[in-house]
C-alpha cells in the first residue's frame, strides 16, 4: 500500500519528471495569448519540415563528386553507377513572436536573398500564412518572417471609453 506521501508526491509531479515537465509546458501554454500560441505552432511546422521544403524549392546545394558510395547499382544495372551527390540545405532556426514567426536561414554558394526571395510565395503557401518577408540581417544570414494575420489588412476598431476623466 502506498503511504499518503508518496500519493501526494505523484500528484504534485515530483516522483516522475516528465510529468513535472509536461505540468510546466501545459502552465506555459495556458499563459500564451491565442496569437503567441498560433505563432508557437507556425514556427514549430516551419521547422519540422524545413529540409524536405527547402529541397523541394531548389533552396539546396549539391556536391556531386563529393558523398556517399552507392553500391545497389551492382545489384540492379538499371540505377546510375558512382556517387549519390552530397546535398545540403540552408540552416533554419525559427523563433516564434505574436502571430507568427522570424528565422534566420544561413546562406549557401548559389543560395543567397535573391534565391530566398523568388521563392516567398511558395514558402507563405507550404506554411499557409498571410505574408513572408526576406531580407538580409548579417552577411551569410537572412531574416525570414511570416506572419499569419497581416495587421495592416484588419480594420482598426478604437476601444470605446465611458468617461474621459
Amino acid at each position: 500500500m502506498a503511504s499518503d506521501v508518496t500519493v501526494a508526491f505523484e500528484l504534485a509531479g515530483l516522483c516522475s519528471p516528465l510529468v513535472t515537465y509536461g505540468v510546466w509546458r501545459v502552465r506555459y501554454l495556458v499563459g500564451l495569448a491565442p496569437e503567441e500560441r498560433a505563432g508557437l505552432r507556425l514556427a514549430r511546422r516551419a521547422e519540422r519540415t524545413w529540409v524536405e521544403l527547402a529541397q523541394s524549392l531548389g533552396l539546396k546545394w549539391e556536391e556531386p563528386t563529393a558523398g556517399k558510395r552507392d553500391f545497389r547499382w551492382m545489384s540492379d544495372p538499371r540505377l546510375p553507377q558512382g556517387r549519390m551527390p552530397a546535398v545540403e540545405v540552408p540552416k533554419f532556426r525559427a523563433r516564434p513572436i505574436a502571430g507568427g514567426f522570424t528565422a534566420r536561414v544561413g546562406t549557401l554558394p548559389g543560395i543567397g536573398l535573391a534565391e530566398v526571395q523568388k521563392q516567398a510565395e511558395h514558402l507563405r503557401n507550404a506554411w499557409r500564412c498571410e505574408r513572408v518577408t526576406v531580407e538580409q540581417d548579417v552577411p551569410g544570414v537572412l531574416k525570414v518572417r511570416a506572419v499569419l494575420t497581416d495587421p495592416l489588412t484588419e480594420p482598426y476598431v478604437p476601444e470605446r471609453r465611458t468617461s474621459w476623466a
